[in-house]
């Protein structure tokens, strides 16, 4: 009884599955850089995929070619806006970031895997599709968070903290820095565009100064500090440290606010 339960079991057919050629049958990703692999079955096909956004948080998405380059040489976003709008989710603004390091495209732009960046300006769930030009091309799909965390900043005393912010790539990179404080409400924003391997003016929670950007945050503050940017994923490097700015400075570490 027990053997022909199992050939039963084995001759069932199987539950039907969505069919992610349409956007009513997106495949749900988690944004903690997980891969998730599939093939395209006919040329010119769009692949659809959403996931869950936090307002205020930075994203790379990353498309990878898996087949050989002599016969799959593209894959790419797709942007077409009435395919986005038949879905619930918004249409977003993208930055490709193929060429910036690590590169994913060849030099010359021909051969290679597409990349994008965004941030989100709601948490509402984002749709996007990768389409392409061949039959039976393989990919391989992630979604990573690029925000960066640091869980200390103080004006405590005659204290400040400052800021440090390094491109790390070859193309322009804007980044926002947000102090939070202990009661989770945002006290000071600031938004920088950084050029190709260059170095912002120091940001720090004081008055403004020459050569330095000031945020002007209350004393005896302290709380959190997010760093959000349109770069790929390590694109900024950043220093912090804590002190009054004379005699003492204390390092203040970032990382990422998702590990992969």
């Amino acid at each position: 009884t027990t053997v022909v339960l199992f050939l039963s079991l084995l001759l069932s057919p199987l539950p039907a599955r969505a069919d992610n050629t349409s956007c009513k049958g997106a495949i749900f990703l988690v944004p903690d850089g997980s891969l998730h692999t599939g093939m395209f079955t006919a040329a010119g096909q769009l692949r659809w995929f959403r996931f869950a956004p936090k307002a205020g948080r930075s994203y790379s998405i990353g498309i990878e070619n898996l087949s050989p380059t002599d016969l799959q040489p593209w894959v790419e976003f797709s942007e077409d806006n009435t395919r986005l709008e038949s879905c619930t989710g918004p249409e977003f603004t993208t930055l490709f970031t193929e060429s910036q390091e690590p590169a994913s495209k060849a030099v010359k732009g021909t051969i290679g895997s597409a990349r994008a960046s965004f941030t989100a300006e709601k948490s509402v769930d984002v749709f996007f599709a990768i389409s392409t030009g061949k039959v039976k091309q393989s990919y391989r799909i992630h979604v990573q968070e690029t925000t960066m965390y640091s869980p200390w900043f103080t004006t405590m005393g005659t204290n400040e903290t400052f800021y440090r912010l390094s491109n790390t790539t070859s193309g322009s990179v804007t980044a926002t820095l947000r102090l939070v404080n202990e009661a989770g409400a945002t006290v000071a924003t600031h938004t920088v565009a950084i050029a190709a391997d260059s170095v912002a003016s120091v940001i720090y929670t004081g008055v403004a100064a020459p050569g330095m950007i000031g945020l002007t945050v209350a004393d005896n503050t302290t709380g959190q500090a997010i760093l959000t940017h349109s770069g790929p994923p390590g694109a900024i490097a950043i220093s912090g440290s804590w002190g009054d700015g004379k005699t003492l400075f204390v390092p203040i570490a970032f990382t990422s606010r998702r590990q992969r």
